[in-house]
């Protein structure tokens, strides 16, 4: 019996919930202040691929921060 080739399947399937935690993790303040190496470090030692730390840094890159959200949405809403 020969296994399904998933491997490569599987490499292209990124976890969404995964790369969203670590969108959230690269965008803590606390976090913002470390070197990108250890940033990568930190999200391979947690287990994820290069690619999901690669995609999870460009949406971190491209997203707005969350204080300035929150101050955006609270004006919106008063």
């Amino acid at each position: 019996m020969e296994a399904p080739h998933t491997e490569s399947g599987t490499q292209a399937v990124l976890r969404e919930d995964v790369i969203e935690s670590a969108v959230r993790f690269l965008m803590d303040p606390k976090v913002n202040s470390s070197t990108l190496a250890k940033k990568v470090s930190f999200l391979e030692s947690k287990g994820l691929t290069n690619a999901e730390i690669e995609d999870a840094l460009a949406r971190a890159k491209n997203t707005p921060h969350t204080s300035e959200s929150n101050t955006t949405a609270t004006s919106a809403t008063t």
